[in-house]
């Protein structure tokens, strides 16, 4: 009877989600010499998609943790559901997520090489897309660039020195920290059949905002790759909310098609190939915009830039912007160059001042573009020669609700220069 006691406090003690493992277990089992598990097979087919090799790299993690040997190939009961239990737990906090992920790629080694990241980049990229209701993503040409770039920026100046798990996070925390958010919203929404378990697994995650469909046929430097690997560092106030704007509606709903309709779609506002390379014309299609936005700045031969601004553009005669600003650089290196706010300066003709935009805070500057926008020195490298601006792109980030409400001549900050005798209205090119 003590024994019947203790037994009962167990299963008290279990995961909330204990019922809903053990249903699916049920569903999944069959009778091995009178044992019932689940097969490996079975197991890869209903968590397969048409991402290859991670439904494998699952199960191994699912059966290490729930107690069995690694290379397995049947779960009993226990294992299956300890092993859920263990990786969801892992998984709901985000510092542990990136290690549990971690473990989980690198399947049993201690460190992984540079063909494992860039294959743990493929895997997380293309599962995010399908958590959006979007197609798998192909390795183009173009993936595998940025794919690689990442894998190098974590390998770090010593290409030779495999990441362990403590370089990893520490790296991802700084560049990337929801990296694995997609790939996770993806393994319980597969596990949990009910979409309140799901959102109660995977809280705030954020998706992958869309691009307009003329973006992939006018060959646009911000592209899906791109888009992706933004979203694992951006401030929400640039992504939409697919877990918090479902669960409003949880009552209506849980339909996870609805996830597709509420992800933002960037609006390009300014492409300096189409509308000229500019100020005024920068300041003609991006200033009335009041919402967050993302400019890519293509400098030199390979350097690729973003700074999102979560605030709308201005002209001031200080640094300006709220804590979600970010300055990215995207090639040849992938990392956080600044984050905070107060990182944008924007002046044209106030005398005393410095002239064009600066990036970062003037008296340490990331970035500084003269005022033609066709020069720029990247304070962050070594070399500070002016190097050519090549294009300049400006996406809207606060979706189609944001509206253009007004022109520059209404906008009060043009009042306030012009007030200490700064001259705003200038001809357009």
């Amino acid at each position: 009877m003590g024994n019947r006691q203790t037994s009962h406090q167990e299963e008290v003690q279990r995961s909330p989600l204990y019922e809903s493992f053990s249903e699916l277990f049920e569903e999944l089992a069959e009778t091995d010499d009178e044992t019932l598990s689940i097969k490996k097979e079975t197991f890869q087919t209903h968590f397969g998609s048409k991402v290859d090799d991670f439904d494998e790299l699952l199960f191994s993690n699912i059966a290490t943790n729930g107690g069995a040997n690694r290379n397995a190939t049947k779960l009993t009961r226990e294992e299956f559901i300890t092993g859920f239990e263990m990786f969801l737990e892992k998984g709901g906090n985000e510092d542990e997520r990136l290690g549990l992920y971690f473990t989980v790629f690198s399947d049993g080694e201690t460190t992984m090489s540079f063909t494992d990241l860039v294959e743990m980049f493929h895997i997380a990229q293309s599962l995010a897309f399908i958590v959006n209701m979007r197609a798998a993503q192909d390795t183009h040409s173009e993936a595998q660039t940025i794919a690689d770039v990442w894998a190098r920026s974590i390998l770090g100046a010593d290409d030779g020195k495999h990441p362990d798990s403590a370089k990893f996070c520490n790296w991802a925390k700084k560049n990337c920290p929801r990296v694995f958010d997609g790939i996770h919203h993806w393994v319980a929404r597969t596990l949990l059949s009910k979409g309140c378990l799901q959102r109660a697994v995977v809280k705030g995650f954020h998706g992958i905002p869309c691009l307009p469909e003329h973006a992939a046929q006018n060959h646009t430097l911000l592209n899906k790759e791109t888009l992706w690997i933004l979203s694992t560092i951006l401030p929400p106030c640039f992504l939409g909310n697919v877990s918090q704007t479902i669960g409003s509606r949880e009552q209506q709903s849980t339909n996870p098609d609805e996830e597709k309709a509420i992800l933002i779609e960037w609006d390009q506002l300014y492409d300096s190939d189409q509308h000229g390379q500019s100020l005024n014309r920068f300041k003609h299609h991006s200033m009335a915009y009041h919402g967050p936005t993302a400019t890519l700045i293509k400098v030199g031969k390979e350097e690729l830039l973003v700074v999102a601004v979560d605030v709308e553009w201005r002209e001031s005669s200080s640094s300006w912007g709220n804590s979600d600003c970010r300055i990215i650089q995207i090639r040849p290196k992938f990392q956080v160059l600044r984050a905070g706010p107060n990182l944008i300066f924007f002046n044209e003709r106030a005398r005393g001042l410095p002239s064009g935009i600066v990036l970062g805070q003037t008296s340490r500057p990331c970035v500084t573009m003269d005022n033609a926008l066709t020069s720029a020195k990247l304070h962050y490298q070594a070399n500070l020669s002016p190097q050519t601006v090549q294009k300049i792109e400006v996406w809207g980030c606060g979706g189609k609700e944001v509206k253009r409400p007004g022109r520059w001549d209404e906008n009060p900050d043009k009042a306030i220069l012009e007030m200490i005798g700064v001259t705003t209205n200038h001809s357009q090119r």
